[in-house]
Order: C-alpha cells, then structure tokens, then sequence
C-alpha cells in the first residue's frame, strides 16, 4: 500500500473509533491496539499487519505516543515575611524590609517552578528531593536547586515547552524586577526567554497575602519527550 493510501485512511478514520478484538491484533503486543479489521473492512480491504505497525507507529497515533510526548504540571508554594531575612524571588533580591522564612533562600517562585516540573513527571516534590533538615540546601540559592531538577528532567527524556507562573504579593510592587527574574530562569533552564511567563498579583488585601504575612507563587509547566 503506498503512503498517499496510508494518509488518506488516517484521515477518514478516526483511530479512536475502531474496535476490534481479533487474535491477530493482539498478538502485535501493543497496549492501544489499533484493531485494522474494521479500518480496513471500511474500505473493503484486507487486513496487513505491517500497516498497522505503521499506523501504530506513526505520529497519528495519539491514545499510545501523545500521551507521553506531553506532560502537564502544576505547582504551588508559600512562604512567610519576616524581618532580618533578604527578599528574593526569581533569584532577584528585592529591597524590602521584610525577606522570606525558609532553609533554602525560599525563593517561593523558583519552588513553585520546581514543584511543577516534578510534578509533570511524578518525580515527588522539592521537599523529597531538597529536605530541609539537609545542611547542603541550608540558605542555597533556588537557582542552584532549578539547575538540578532541570537534570532530572532531562534524564527522563523531556524538555520544557513553556512555563507560566505568578506571584502572590501585597507589597512590595514586583514590578520593576519581573524582567530580571525572567532572564535568570531562562538561563538556569537553558530556555528561549519567551516561553517563561512570570506575573505578579495582589489579593486586593484579602488572606495572609493581603495582610502582608506572606507570598505565594503558583507555577505550571508543559514539558515535551524529546524526539516524541
């Protein structure tokens, strides 16, 4: 069967639509099975296993290959303002009279990003990866920890499509320092600086944000299989 063919059956037939429970389809051992019957009994052809495999195979074959050339996740993280502790969000430090309580330098951005990149490939969290009674991680900077997660992320075969991600903050005004904390996560994920987003928001005085009490940052990431 020539490729023209090939292609014309792809797109009259939606792969998700056939069924078929023939010995022959299970013995090609795969777990979408892309049961040829009916496709070809459609056209009134017979069925081929070395078509199937090449629809299997193929790029149009979304239930068995797109599932794991995209991943999605999400991240989340707070952290408390108090006084004798330096503001640093996107590895920016920030003058401010107030700083973040943590082990690391609780850059609660960059830890929302991480959480989100783990999160994207079940890899846990960034307190099982970075524990915070570790004396290693102790006033670390989160640049570095980012620089290590992308090395996990790279090891399981994916790479980073895009990132969005905001800040939760009453005070002070972020601003000013957004481009600056775009540029250093660029650079720390080895990315093209327009597929980082970093916004900042207020909760118009509302919850522990709104009081001044604290920050949070919410982060979600696409990640692609390389070669997928």
């Amino acid at each position: 069967m020539q490729a023209g063919q090939v292609e014309k059956i792809k797109r009259i037939v939606p792969l998700s639509a056939l069924k078929c429970d023939t010995e022959k389809c299970d013995a090609l051992g795969t777990n979408t099975k892309y049961e040829i019957h009916a496709l070809f009994a459609k056209h009134n052809m017979l069925c081929d296993s070395a078509l199937y495999l090449e629809l299997r195979t193929s790029r149009f074959a979304p239930r068995e290959r797109g599932v794991l050339v995209i991943k999605v996740g999400i991240g989340y993280d707070v952290h408390a303002l108090v006084e004798g502790r330096p503001l640093i969000l996107g590895g920016v430090k920030i003058p401010y009279e107030c700083g973040l309580l943590g082990h690391s330098d609780a850059d609660v951005l960059i830890h929302a990003i991480m959480d989100s990149l783990l999160g994207a490939l079940a890899l846990g969290d960034i307190g099982a990866h970075f524990p915070d009674h570790d004396p290693r991680y102790r006033g670390i900077s989160s640049l570095a920890l980012l620089e290590q997660v992308m090395g996990l992320i790279e090891e399981q075969g994916y790479r980073v499509g895009n990132i969005d991600s905001i800040i939760v903050a009453e005070r002070p005004k972020l601003a000013p320092f957004i481009s600056q904390m775009r540029s250093n996560l660029t650079r720390a994920m080895k990315m093209d600086e327009s597929c980082v987003s970093v916004k900042a928001t207020t909760t118009e005085r509302l919850g522990f944000e709104g009081r001044g009490e604290g920050i949070g940052a919410q982060a979600i990431v696409n990640l692609e299989k390389v070669g997928g």
